[in-house]
């Protein structure tokens, strides 16, 4: 049986299943999203802006960019500056962007993701994820980097160096060398996933962060087992 997935959708299963049912099985409606979820929204829409002004210098980029004014957007757009200095070779010029913000389907693999980022400096390839919010390890983004990476391989034929995450608000990129291993640990993921969601599998995963879920917002779940 063929199963569609994304890679958000992917995700909520793993964090909990019960959600995923909600939203997607169930397709209760959510009105109230929360803040940290539309606020992550509209900074990678500053960061696409930014980057897609590839042509210009960096200070051009960001004079661009600051036509959609506000304290939030300019925070956002200092952010993306330090971002394209760090990856920009002359610390002047825009950095290399293959791709931003990119739908991508796999028939292989039948998932699709929308892929942030991916900068080039002419010998290697490095894709970006945007988070914003407080800066956690690496590893706990491994999944998600490695099916971008599998997307972009399979799909767009670009072969995939680094990866990593780039933290807005810290002004922080954490990446590593890709690791091809992970692409293996993520497929038997990704068809457990699917494996389980065929079967009807959908227990409540309860957690300290149940709070903040956009199901307990909206009074659909109690955030209790």
């Amino acid at each position: 049986m063929k199963l569609r997935l994304s890679k958000s959708k992917i995700n909520t299963y793993l964090n909990c299943p019960f959600l995923y049912k909600l939203l997607y099985v169930d397709k209760v409606e959510m009105p109230i999203t929360p803040y940290a979820m539309s606020r992550g929204v509209d900074l990678h829409k500053v960061f696409e802006i930014f980057f897609k002004n590839k042509e210009n210098t960096i200070n051009d980029a960001e004079k661009k960019t600051f036509g959609m004014i506000s304290d939030e957007v300019k925070f956002a757009v200092a952010s993306a500056k330090k971002l394209a200095l760090f990856l920009s070779p002359d610390k002047k010029m825009m950095p290399d962007v293959v791709m931003t913000e990119e739908k991508i389907y796999c028939e292989n693999l039948d998932v699709v993701g929308i892929v942030d980022a991916v900068f080039s400096d002419g010998e290697t390839n490095m894709i970006i994820d945007y988070k914003s919010g407080k800066v956690h390890p690496l590893k706990n983004y491994l999944f998600e980097l490695s099916v971008y990476k599998m997307l972009i391989e399979k799909k767009k034929k670009i072969n995939v160096d680094y990866y990593g995450i780039y933290f807005i608000d810290a002004e922080k990129l954490v990446y590593q060398k890709a690791d091809n291993d992970e692409d293996e640990r993520t497929l038997n993921k990704i068809n457990m996933v699917k494996t389980k969601i065929i079967n009807n599998e959908f227990p409540k995963k309860v957690s300290k962060n149940c709070r903040n879920c956009i199901a307990f917002i909206n009074g659909v779940c109690d955030g209790k087992a």
